[in-house]
């Protein structure tokens, strides 16, 4: 029976760190695509090279926020809520 509780300790950490990273990619994919607002015309003239960036560093945020957790999340999250509003 310990052996089922191990596996389940085990199978609720490893969701919990999947959590973190979609939590933290989806915040980075956010606070990547923010600033690229204002550079941006249209879906057009979108390069490939600013697109391997973007995913690169939403991917990274989500590593990073699957690593350090919640105190990561809420600095990033921090650091959206003093972008200045486009309007």
């Amino acid at each position: 029976m310990s052996a089922e509780n191990s596996s389940d300790a085990q199978v609720s950490r490893l969701r919990d760190r999947l959590y973190q990273f979609l939590l933290g990619a989806a915040a980075g994919l956010v606070f990547s695509l923010v600033p690229l607002y204002f550079v941006w015309i249209s879906a057009a003239e979108v390069k490939s090279i600013e697109t391997l960036l973007i995913a690169g560093f939403a991917i990274a945020c989500g590593i990073a926020s699957a690593f350090w957790g919640k105190p990561f999340l809420s600095r990033l999250l921090d650091l959206l809520n003093h972008i200045p509003p486009i309007a």
